[in-house]
C-alpha cells in the first residue's frame, strides 16, 4: 500500500509541475506603422501576445516561425532580424533578445519561460544602408512552439494589419546630450560620473565635463538607455530626512519621483519606518551603508527617429536625501 501512496504522490507531483501554468491563447499586433530609415536597427515590425495562466510549474517557449514573404523585397532591404521579449510590458524595449539571425522563413530557437497573464515578443528588422525608398516591411507569425509538448501552436491572427515603409530620405546620424545635475535647488553639475549608453548592451561611455555635460555622437534611429554610475562621496542626510521618510509612510508629506526612490534605502520598493530608521542609524554612524547603495539616478530611455538630436538632463540624488538638501563637490 505505502508503495501505490508513492507512486500517487510522484505523479500528482509530475502533474502539478506540467499543468500549473497552462497556454490559453495567443495572437499578433501590428507593433508600429511609422516610416523607417535606412540604415536602422531593431525596428518593430509585428509582436506576439502569449497568454497563460496558473501558478507552479514552468512552461517556455522554445521557438517561433516567422514568414517575411509580405516584404517588398526583404532579401534587399532587411539585414537582420531580432526578436525581443518584454514580459508582461506592453511597451517595446530591445533589451532581453530571444533570437536574431537573417534568414526568413526560418524557425527560431530559443528559450524563454514565459510568466502567468501576458507575454510580449517583438519581431524586429534592421534595415539595410541599400534598402530601396517606398518598400513595404512586413512579418507573419506562421506558428510558435511551447514545452508543453502540444505541438505547434498559431495564433489566432498571424498576420495583422499595418505594414512600414522605408522612407525616401536617407537620414543623418544623430546625438544624445545633457547634463548631469544633482536634484536640489541649485542643479548642481555632476562632474567626473560614468553615462552609459544602452541599447541591448553598452554601446558607449563618457565621463561628464566640469559642468556635467555628457554626449554621444553619430546615432542611428533606435531606442537607448541612459545609465548614471557615480562614485562621488555620499552626504546631505540627517534626522529631517529620517523625519520626511516617516511622515511620508504616516501620510502627512507625498513624497513622488526621484525623492520617493531615495527614501527606499533598505531597497524593498516600499517605504516605511524601517527606512527612517536606518536613515536615522546612518546618520548616527551605527551603520555606514544602504542596501539601495550611496546614489540613484533617473531612469531614461530616449528613441531617436533620425530627424533631430535629443537633449536630455539626468538628475540624481543621494539615497535617503530626500529633502534635497545636499551640494556635491566638484571633484
Amino acid at each position: 500500500m505505502k508503495k501505490y501512496r508513492y507512486f500517487f504522490l510522484l505523479f500528482m507531483l509530475i502533474s502539478f509541475r506540467s499543468f500549473g501554468v497552462i497556454f490559453t491563447g495567443a495572437t499578433t499586433f501590428t507593433a508600429d506603422t511609422t516610416d523607417v530609415y535606412p540604415p536602422s536597427t531593431n525596428n518593430p515590425i509585428i509582436g506576439l501576445r502569449i497568454d497563460v495562466q496558473g501558478g507552479a510549474g514552468d512552461l517556455y517557449l522554445t521557438q517561433i516561425v516567422i514568414d517575411a514573404a509580405l516584404c517588398t523585397n526583404y532579401s534587399s532591404d532587411v539585414s537582420q532580424v531580432q526578436i525581443y521579449c518584454t514580459g508582461s510590458d506592453s511597451v517595446f524595449i530591445p533589451l532581453n533578445l530571444f533570437w536574431s539571425g537573417t534568414q526568413l522563413p526560418l524557425p527560431c530557437n530559443g528559450v524563454k519561460m514565459l510568466q502567468p497573464g501576458a507575454n510580449y515578443f517583438w519581431i524586429c528588422f534592421s534595415v539595410s544602408v541599400n534598402a530601396y525608398p517606398g518598400d513595404i516591411l512586413d512579418a507573419e507569425c506562421l506558428s510558435f512552439t511551447l514545452s508543453d509538448q502540444q505541438g505547434p501552436h498559431v495564433p489566432t491572427i498571424t498576420s495583422p494589419p499595418g505594414s512600414r515603409t522605408i522612407h525616401s530620405t536617407a537620414i543623418q546620424p544623430r546625438k544624445i546630450s545633457g547634463r548631469v545635475l544633482y536634484d536640489n535647488a541649485a542643479n548642481t553639475p555632476l562632474n567626473g560620473v560614468l553615462v552609459m549608453l544602452n541599447s541591448g548592451y553598452t554601446l558607449a561611455q563618457v565621463n561628464t565635463n566640469a559642468n556635467g555635460y555628457y554626449q554621444f555622437l553619430g546615432l542611428d534611429p533606435g531606442v537607448y538607455q541612459l545609465i548614471v554610475l557615480c562614485y562621488k562621496p555620499w552626504g546631505g542626510v540627517n534626522a529631517v530626512d529620517a523625519l520626511t521618510i516617516l511622515r511620508h509612510f504616516v501620510g502627512m508629506e507625498t513624497l513622488s519621483g526621484l525623492r520617493l526612490k531615495a527614501a527606499d534605502v533598505d531597497f524593498t520598493e516600499y517605504v516605511n519606518s524601517g527606512d527612517a530608521l536606518q536613515v536615522l542609524m546612518r546618520f548616527t554612524g551605527i551603520i555606514t551603508t544602504f542596501p539601495l547603495g550611496d546614489w540613484i539616478f533617473e531612469d531614461v530611455m530616449i528613441e531617436l527617429d533620425g530627424t533631430m538630436n535629443i537633449t536630455r538632463n539626468i538628475r540624481g540624488l543621494c539615497v535617503g536625501d530626500v529633502n534635497r538638501s545636499y551640494i556635491p563637490a566638484a571633484k
